[in-house]
């Protein structure tokens, strides 16, 4: 793909595929094996929910209800309530439109074409470690589902800003998390393989035409990140106060 960018050094498009076919199995895993959310919800650090403040939107799952109808009782949300971990059809449980998941610890997002399960049905699927947040878009139609966390309908206000400046795995929006310019990635120290993955795109729909440029380091490189963009960061850091 030519938005691709260009292997780094002897062997690096080698890395890049074995860490984004780890992230696939991993995917693959958590789709068919987790089914159940833990009940104990763990409030994620350094992340600022302006407008957030209003009583979670609580669900209540109907185990009678046939497969492919609505498994929530209310159908819509509002604009600054939290929505819970499940499944939702886009359109009738939940506004089409862009969303920042929450995670807790480690969760597992997965966006379908329809109800049905199965690797051909999945448009986008993503494990968040570490506290990972990330941003999704969702269209009319679709079948979204995430667990544990909780997530929240993106505004102007919405931000996934770190107190500290200290950006670490997760997504963030350009201009509005990080402000555009040129940065310094660094390989965290508890780093997977002592590897890590850094991603730009135009959007947050998950698609692989959509990368800007994408990359596995093993030290440290500098990118330029665009006013509109999205960086995903994964076993790396940028410290924007280094």
């Amino acid at each position: 793909m030519e938005k691709i960018c260009e292997q780094r050094g002897k062997g690096g498009e080698y890395l890049k595929n074995l860490f984004m076919m780890g992230t696939i199995i991993i995917s693959i895993f958590f789709s068919t094996g987790c089914t159940e959310a833990t009940s104990e919800e763990v409030e994620p650090k350094d992340v600022q929910e302006k407008k957030m403040t209003q009583d979670p939107m609580e669900y209540v799952n109907d185990e009678n209800k046939v497969k492919g109808q609505s498994k929530h009782e209310e159908p819509m949300t509002e604009q600054g309530q939290s929505i819970q971990a499940g499944e939702y059809e886009v359109g009738k449980d939940i506004p089409p439109g862009e969303y920042l998941v929450i995670s807790s610890g480690m969760t597992y997002v997965e966006a379908r074409n329809d109800e049905q399960e199965g690797v051909d049905h999945i448009i986008f699927n993503d494990n968040l470690l570490n506290d990972a947040n990330t941003y999704v878009t969702l269209e009319s139609g679709e079948y979204f589902q995430f667990e544990p966390g909780k997530m929240y309908a993106v505004d102007e206000d919405t931000t996934n800003k770190p107190d500290d400046g200290y950006y670490e795995d997760g997504m963030y929006k350009v201009g509005t998390d990080i402000p555009p310019g040129e940065y310094e990635v660094d390989l965290a120290e508890d780093s997977f393989l002592d590897m890590g993955y850094i991603e730009i795109s135009e959007d947050s729909r998950h698609n692989l035409s959509d990368i800007v440029s994408n990359d596995v380091i093993e030290s440290s490189i500098t990118i330029t990140l665009k006013e509109g963009q999205y960086v995903k960061l994964q076993d790396v850091y940028i410290d924007v106060d280094a």
